[in-house]
């Protein structure tokens, strides 16, 4: 008889946009350790638009910090904020926009199309300033790139390939 060995992980979406839901991710935690009775990794995607703009949240980093346990991981979410594609020294789109609010948070990444990889590295920066430690992210995208991105040799680039091919550790 051959045993096997479940893995659970939880990825929670941190859109970039404000840090109220800390209490809530708390009590999402303890539920699911509860009912599973055993601790559970969780893989963070921030975005890094806490870091940007006029209305900063105090001290983003201490707030994710206070969630954040050993064995986590932290890694990369981006949309297309305003402040965070200006930040990249590219030409803010409002459209097309899934949520009509005009920051930038529902417009698709690839209608950036070749300025992506400079919206990806400024947002990888921006992080990277703002962590303990430099290790490399995998990516979450908001949208489905791989039918729209091509590297720089013309061939489309798949989704698992997108982070290391534009974003290099």
């Amino acid at each position: 008889m051959s045993t096997s060995k479940l893995v659970v992980s939880i990825t929670v979406d941190w859109e970039g946009e404000h840090l109220r839901d800390l209490g809530d991710l708390q009590a999402t935690r303890a539920a699911i350790e509860r009912s599973l009775g055993a601790g559970v990794p969780f893989t963070h995607y921030i975005c890094p638009t806490y870091w940007l703009g006029a209305q900063l949240p105090p001290d983003p980093a201490r707030a994710i910090r206070s969630v954040v346990r050993k064995g986590d991981e932290l890694a990369l979410h981006v949309h297309g904020w305003r402040a965070l594609v200006e930040g990249a020294g590219v030409r803010f789109l409002s459209e097309p926009d899934w949520n009509g609010d005009g920051t930038g948070h529902g417009v698709p990444l690839g209608v950036y199309r070749g300025d992506v990889g400079a919206i990806l590295a400024s947002a990888r920066d921006l992080l990277q300033r703002h962590r303990r430690d430099r290790l490399g992210f995998p990516l979450r995208r908001g949208d489905d790139l791989r039918r729209r991105v091509r590297g720089a040799d013309g061939a489309r680039v798949p989704g698992r390939d997108f982070a290391r091919r534009l974003l290099p550790a």
